[in-house]
């Protein structure tokens, strides 16, 4: 269970890195890009619970 946890976790992040490389055009300058990141941050802490059973939910293993 606890490998779960760490790829759902994984898996969120690496997924958000990707649309940040996709669309950093958007972000003109480095605080706007940091400013974002902490909104998406808070997001997860506030919804960790079903943001981790979702992304659980997707991994093709199980402990």
């Amino acid at each position: 269970m606890k490998n779960n946890i760490f790829f759902a976790i994984f898996k969120l992040f690496f997924d958000n890195f990707l649309y940040f490389m996709k669309n950093h055009d958007k972000y003109k300058n480095y605080s706007q890009y940091k400013l974002h990141f902490s909104q998406f941050i808070l997001t997860i802490v506030k919804n960790h619970s079903q943001i981790i059973t979702k992304y659980s939910k997707t991994l093709p293993f199980v402990n």
